[in-house]
Parts: C-alpha cells; sequence; structure tokens
C-alpha cells in the first residue's frame, strides 16, 4: 500500500492546525451571544410590565452612559487585545500591559464618574430621571474590571465565557422574580450591572491568581505613549457609539421615549445578529495581526459579506414575526424602523471587519483614524442640519447612521484597494 493511504484528509488537517483558532473563536461567539440574547430574553417580559414609555428612558439612559464607557475603556480593549498577542510569550512585557491597562482604566474611570455625574445634576435634560442615570452609571463598573482583552490576546477564552455565563443567566432569571410592576424599573440597571460584575471581579481575579499577572512599575512616559497608540481605537469608539447613541437622545428628547423603545428593539435585534460576524473578527483578529496573512484577510472579507446580504434577507422577511414575539403587539409599529435600521447589517459586516481587523494589522493605522474622524464629522453635520431645519422623525436619524457608515465603507476600501491589502 501506498503511502498516500495514510495521509491525513485536508479538511481535517485544516482543522487541527486552527484548532486553537476555532476554540477561541466558538468562546467568544458564546460570550457574543450572552451579552446580546439574554437581554432579548428577558426584554418581551420587561416591556410587558413596564410598558415601552418607561422602557425607553430606561434604554435613554442606557444610551447616556454608553459616552462614559467609551472614555473608560479608551479603545484598551483592541489595542490591548493586539499587544497581548504579539507579546503573549513574554511575561514580563505581559505584566506591563496589563499594569498599563488598568492605570489608564482607573484614572479614565474616575474622570467619567465626575463628568457624567456633573452632567446628570447640571442638564436639565436629566433632571426628571437622575435617579435612573445615577444608578444605570454602574454599567461602567465591569467596563472598567473586566480582562476580556487579555483573554482574547492569548486566546484563552473558556474560563471567562462559562464565568461570564454563569452570572448573567442567574441576574436574567432574577429579573423575573424582582421586577414585576412599573416602578420597579429603576431595578434595571442594578440586576444587569450586577450579572455582569460577577463575571468582571472573577475574570479579574484569574488575570491575578491564575494566570500569574502582576502590576509592575512602569513609567509615566510609557503610559502616556500607550494612551497615544490607543488613541485611533479610542476616536473609532468614541465615533461608532455617538453615531449609534446620540441617535437615541435626539429621539428621546424630541420625539418621545416610546419612539425610544422602538429604536432600542431595532438595534438589539440588529446587534443579537451581528453576533456571527462580531464573533469571527474578535477571533480573527489576533491571528491576523500575529500572521499578517493576506489570504486570511481576503477569505474573511467574503465571509462577512456574504453573510451580511444572507442575515439582512432573513431579517426583512422575518421582521414582522420577531417583532410580535419580543414585543407584543404594542411594538408592532417598529416593524418598519427595524427593517430600515437592519439596512446597517450589510454595511456593518464590511466596515467592522476591514476597520480594525485587517486595516490596523497592515500597518494602516493613520487611514483607519482618518476614517472615523471625517465619518463622526459627516454624521454631526447631517444633525447638525436636521437641528437646524427642525426635521425631527425617526426615519430620518436612522438615514444619517446609513449615509455616515456608506462614508466609512468607500473611504476604508478606498486605502484597502490602494494599499493592495487584499491582493496576494
Amino acid at each position: 500500500m501506498g503511502s498516500g493511504s495514510n495521509k491525513t484528509p485536508r479538511w481535517r488537517q485544516l482543522i487541527q492546525d486552527n484548532k486553537l483558532f476555532l476554540s477561541n473563536l466558538s468562546y467568544i461567539g458564546v460570550f457574543q451571544i450572552l451579552v446580546l440574547v439574554l437581554p432579548l430574553i428577558s426584554y418581551p417580559y420587561l416591556i410587558r410590565v413596564i410598558g415601552a414609555d418607561l422602557y425607553g428612558r430606561v434604554a435613554y439612559a442606557q444610551a447616556a452612559v454608553a459616552f462614559a464607557i467609551i472614555l473608560i475603556n479608551f479603545g484598551l480593549n483592541i489595542m490591548a487585545t493586539k499587544e497581548v498577542s504579539v507579546h503573549r510569550d513574554e511575561p514580563a512585557l505581559l505584566d506591563k500591559i496589563v499594569t498599563k491597562v488598568y492605570s489608564i482604566k482607573t484614572a479614565f474611570f474616575a474622570l467619567s464618574m465626575l463628568l457624567y455625574t456633573l452632567s446628570i445634576f447640571y442638564f436639565e435634560t436629566f433632571a426628571t430621571n437622575r435617579l435612573l442615570f445615577l444608578l444605570s452609571f454602574g454599567y461602567c463598573l465591569p467596563e472598567w474590571l473586566l480582562p476580556i482583552w487579555y483573554f482574547q490576546g492569548i486566546e484563552k477564552m473558556k474560563y471567562m465565557t462559562l464565568i461570564d455565563s454563569i452570572s448573567k443567566i442567574f441576574f436574567t432569571v432574577l429579573i423575573f422574580f424582582v421586577i414585576t410592576l412599573p416602578d420597579h424599573y429603576l431595578r434595571i440597571p442594578v440586576i444587569q450591572t450586577g450579572g455582569t460584575m460577577i463575571g468582571a471581579c472573577v475574570g479579574f481575579l484569574l488575570l491575578f491568581k491564575k494566570e500569574g499577572r502582576r502590576l509592575v512599575r512602569v513609567k509615566i512616559s510609557e503610559v502616556i505613549a500607550f494612551i497615544k497608540e490607543a488613541m485611533p481605537f479610542f476616536l473609532s469608539r468614541v465615533s461608532a457609539v455617538t453615531i449609534s447613541q446620540l441617535s437615541t437622545l435626539f429621539v428621546g428628547k424630541y420625539l418621545g421615549y416610546v419612539e425610544v423603545a422602538w429604536l432600542d428593539l431595532a438595534r438589539k435585534i440588529v446587534n443579537l445578529l451581528m453576533i456571527p460576524g462580531v464573533s469571527i473578527n474578535s477571533a480573527i483578529y489576533p491571528r491576523i495581526a500575529h500572521s499578517q496573512s493576506k489570504k486570511l484577510a481576503r477569505s474573511g472579507l467574503w465571509v462577512q459579506g456574504g453573510m451580511g446580504l444572507l442575515i439582512y434577507g432573513l431579517l426583512f422577511v422575518f421582521s414582522p414575526w420577531v417583532v410580535r414575539i419580543l414585543g407584543g403587539m404594542e411594538m408592532l409599529p417598529a416593524i418598519d424602523t427595524v427593517r430600515f435600521y437592519g439596512l446597517l447589517i450589510l454595511l456593518y459586516h464590511i466596515n467592522y471587519y476591514i476597520g480594525s481587523p485587517v486595516m490596523i494589522p497592515f500597518g494602516l493605522s493613520k487611514a483607519f483614524n482618518l476614517s472615523v474622524i471625517f465619518s463622526l464629522i459627516v454624521f454631526l453635520a447631517m444633525y447638525i442640519g436636521l437641528y437646524l431645519t427642525q426635521s425631527f422623525s425617526l426615519d430620518l436619524f436612522i438615514a444619517a447612521t446609513l449615509v455616515t457608515e456608506m462614508f466609512i465603507l468607500c473611504y476604508r476600501a478606498f486605502y484597502c484597494h490602494k494599499h493592495k491589502v487584499f491582493k496576494s
């Protein structure tokens, strides 16, 4: 018999060669699913118990606190993941990375808490729901502590996923027992924060106990340099959150909290349907950063594009059923909003992929940074125009987001083509 009879099948060899990548992808997928699916499990119950108006107020508060969260994160979840991935076999450098990340996050946590509190008591918009806004700041605590960037960088998501799963499931179940009246809406941010906080604390302990990381002395100049390196990622998050959440703030102020609930439902559905794409990005980013493989980058692009088309097609067809199941009869007017907002799925799949996972590893940080800055300028210019003309409608607010994402796609695609990122 020839030696060829014992040859390992190509598909099996492919799986074997990418075992760590596929394992990490599966755990990241589970993590993303929990983050987005568990709120949707409690959503139908909450929308029926507290009503669309009060739920819209909760979503409005979450939109406000999102700006505090991006300051605390400061793009470090992306920047630190890359650094940990590159230096995963160098313990001394890993200790310095961990120290710099937590030094920066602690400083920005204190700053964000100060600015957020001052805003709550200064702006009249927040006066009627001040306690809700204060309680919602709890969402910032897990963002400060959770070391997901480390475990993602070393491609060990198993423990984080397991711990986070247990805590989130427990607190999701708790919602059905402690929120039974409309007046209980203030308990929502407290319970949701608790579910994430336990996972964050355990992950924090695992980082130092199981992984053996420790805080070391670092120079202030090194911390400042790290902040500068993280700036493009921070600007990217500022742009993304502003584009996503400013619409919620405008809708709440000029249209009403019921419309906020419609928009929030559309966003939840879109975010849920983005899980496959986001999971692939999270898993493939350290792999591309490490290998610099154009073939891998090109394959990922085809996968993301095809996936976006398929998912949006399914959403368009089944959106009436999805809205009825999640929101009940009260939320049926949101069907058109879900379909229109859902167009972002097509753009997100490509934009997110050719952003951090591709442009950064291939040395296009400057172009990536500029795409973020220019897109934010385009978005704000459109909103200023809507404000000056007093053109306030849900469709116009969503259209502004779609135009902005189309601009991002064109800009990033141009630079990827110019530098032949996807050509071998």
